[in-house]
């Protein structure tokens, strides 16, 4: 759709016209279940910006917070993502600005999961956020938040398309060099918006180039300084950048430690680990899809005879499912929200496997389809595509009934 050299910019905001209406409709349907203010931190991060518009960018400090670190240190942790919502600050109730911007969140959100699956060269890309958005009620519940979490995650989605694609059409983007000038841009944003996420992307490219070295395949080594550079400059770009990082350790290991230690902080409950209660709750669907694309993936690798993977193909669908792996299980060992990632990183090996399916379904013999057990795995997918969004929906319902 996008990846063809000779579409010119009009051509493609033709295209992906449907796609933004389609978007809006399903943002606009999500958000109009219900009145409430999903999370009381947009209270927070929305005062702070108004701070920013009415004392000056430059004012890090936040005079509600006496008892707090954040007033020892006198940095903030979000700061790109408070310059960001500052327009939303001249609503004259800020409430309607919190209601607003969460909204908006949750589109450009979507829109960037949605260009990092285009980019990927993933079958139906546009099926594949509506998966990704019903994936679970805690992703779909972080969508609608005022916070930076949503765009962060859909960042991470789109570098791991960057190191992995080499389809630099797809995203409504110049082309350039293996997208270098991109990663560092989109990199420099993300330590901007959530500084103590940025582990994430360097897990995440640390990943793909263990399977690319396991393959034997060359590692980008500009597109990876070009994202630690990038990084770096999204810190810098903050008053007090060295407060803030010390922010960043009290809250992704301070923080994790003193919970798993007991300690009754009554705050950040996504930082509990998921109890297999929470499993049952709302993650059957997603991981009964996984464990089907798993077998496949593992079948399609010893059938080489009309099924198999492209070498430079392989390091991609290994990554995915590792990110995917390893985030699930952090979400029972440390924190819930780690499930987030594992959605997206699930949606996209699960997206890669039905796009190799499809693409190569003609080479399958006709008697794999006649079978009974194929029959069955269909019907087991139909019902966890069915039921999931389903659950999904009356879950978050239930979230936001508790909330203002």
């Amino acid at each position: 759709m996008f990846s063809k050299g000779n579409l010119d910019r009009k051509e493609i905001l033709k295209q992906i016209a449907p796609v933004i209406f389609t978007l809006v409709l399903f943002v606009l349907l999500i958000t109009g279940l219900t009145s409430n203010i999903p999370d009381p931190d947009a209270f927070y991060h929305i005062r702070h910006s108004w701070i920013y518009r009415t004392s000056g960018i430059f004012d890090s400090s936040f005079p509600w917070t006496q008892y707090s670190v954040i007033k020892d240190i006198g940095a903030d942790l979000w700061y790109g993502f408070h310059i960001f919502i500052l327009p939303l600050t001249y609503f004259p109730n800020l409430v309607d600005g919190i209601k607003f911007g969460g909204t908006l969140m949750m589109f450009f959100s979507l829109l960037l999961a949605y260009m990092a699956f285009r980019k990927l060269s993933l079958r139906w890309p546009l099926f594949w956020v509506f998966v990704f958005a019903l994936g679970a009620a805690d992703i779909l519940y972080r969508l609608t938040m005022l916070r930076p979490h949503p765009i962060t995650i859909s960042l991470t989605l789109l570098l791991f398309a960057f190191f992995t694609s080499k389809n630099h059409q797809a995203v409504i983007l110049e082309k350039n060099s293996n997208g270098i000038f991109w990663i560092f841009l989109i990199s420099a944003a993300y330590s901007w918006l959530h500084l103590s996420l940025s582990w994430v992307p360097i897990l995440t490219v640390l990943t793909i180039g263990l399977f690319r070295l396991v393959y034997r395949q060359r590692v980008n080594w500009p597109q990876s300084f070009s994202l630690l550079i990038g990084l770096a400059v999204g810190w810098l770009l903050r008053p007090n950048p060295f407060g803030a990082a010390k922010l960043a350790y009290i809250q992704v290991l301070k923080l994790l430690v003193d919970k798993q230690g007991g300690l009754p902080l009554r705050f950040g409950k996504e930082l509990l680990p998921f109890v297999w209660e929470n499993f049952v709750d709302m993650l059957i669907p997603i991981s009964v899809l996984m464990l089907l694309a798993i077998g496949f993936f593992i079948w399609a690798l010893r059938k080489k005879d009309f099924l198999e993977i492209a070498n430079e193909m392989k390091p991609v669908f290994w990554s995915s499912l590792a990110l995917a792996v390893f985030f699930f299980a952090l979400s029972f060992i440390l924190a819930r929200r780690s499930n987030e990632f594992f959605i997206g990183f699930g949606v996209i090996f699960l997206g890669l496997v039905f796009t190799h399916y499809w693409n190569l379904r003609h080479r399958i013999p006709k008697f794999y389809f006649a079978s009974w057990l194929t029959k069955l795995i269909g019907v087991i997918i139909v019902v966890a595509l069915i039921y999931g969004p389903l659950k999904t929906v009356y879950r978050y319902n239930t979230y936001t009934d508790k909330r203002f």
